[in-house]
């Protein structure tokens, strides 16, 4: 009995370590995801005074002069700039990126993702979909 007890003690230890080092338990959450307005609320709430956290507005400046999320940078995807100016941003910095309808900033999300961002979240629904729930923006 000793025997088949100190198997199933070595069988679980080599379970436990094998799981503890294992790439999935490494990260606790996804490093780019997909979030709702209501989700990216809380997070831009939480995270108000990081000074590691920037929301990035990825749309033109005539869409962000007509509103925007209050702290955002415009960094427009449709420029020839744009891939300069992400590619220069701090990658160990986590991004909230946001866009009319989700669209461009999942792109621009994805192109971050290439270049090895560790934390991005994209607003799904957009500055459209922010607005019309009537969370606070600046004109």
């Amino acid at each position: 009995m000793k025997n088949g007890l100190d198997k199933v003690t070595t069988l679980l230890l080599i379970l436990f370590l094998w799981i503890g080092v294992s790439p999935a338990s490494a990260k606790v959450s996804p490093t780019y995801q997909n979030v709702t307005v209501e989700q990216a609320l809380t997070i831009i709430q939480e995270n108000r005074k990081n000074s590691m956290f920037v929301i990035i507005d990825v749309r033109t400046p005539a869409e962000f002069q007509q509103g925007h999320i209050e702290g955002a940078v415009l960094i427009d995807i449709l420029s020839p700039s744009f891939n300069n100016k992400i590619n220069s941003l701090d990658k160990t910095k986590q991004y909230f990126v946001y866009c009319r309808s989700g669209n461009r900033s999942r792109r621009a999300m994805d192109f971050m993702e290439k270049l090895k961002f560790e934390k991005v979240y994209n607003m799904k629904g957009g500055f459209k979909d922010w607005a019309s729930k009537g969370f606070n923006y600046i004109y």
